[in-house]
């Protein structure tokens, strides 16, 4: 019999970077995308109606400031978890291409008036500062992993 000797020791590359325990991409993928999903239907998809600002004529909303800065709390920290991880790519796609359909669906059905024919110039800046955003909170935080290992 041949005994086997398991070892404290991570197994590692040529590099001396560990192999293995890491997680797929297509859960970071896909958990990253119900996260989004679930944050903006919780904190914006609730909230649709536009209000008459105090002493103005002019309509705001439909979401007040504090919705749409914890959304965006609450996706940094998801990119930055996901960077640590050591998978900055999957959440750079997902969260930007769920949070943009989401925010098509919830767009096309707030009753709007006369201004229902702006939406996509409205999700083509969504998708371009979630990308934006995201990347750089990922990619930084990846960054900073390997700068503490």
């Amino acid at each position: 019999m041949t005994e086997t000797h398991v070892s404290a020791e991570p197994r590692t590359d040529r590099s001396g970077r560990a192999i293995g325990g890491r997680i797929p991409v297509a859960v970071v993928a896909i958990g990253s995308a119900a996260v989004t999903v679930a944050g903006y239907l919780l904190l914006l998809g609730w909230h649709q109606e536009r209000e008459l600002a105090a002493g103005a004529i002019d309509e705001t909303g439909p979401y007040q400031p504090w919705q749409v800065v914890a959304l965006v709390g609450v996706l940094a920290v998801l990119a930055a978890a996901s960077g640590w991880l050591r998978r900055p790519g999957a959440v750079t796609i997902a969260v930007p291409v769920a949070l943009t359909a989401t925010w098509i669906a919830d767009a096309v059905t707030i009753p709007s008036q006369g201004d229902a024919n702006i939406w996509p110039i409205g999700a083509f800046l969504v998708a371009v500062a979630a990308f934006a955003g995201i990347a750089a909170v990922a990619y930084g935080a990846a960054a900073v992993r390997r700068w503490v290992q």
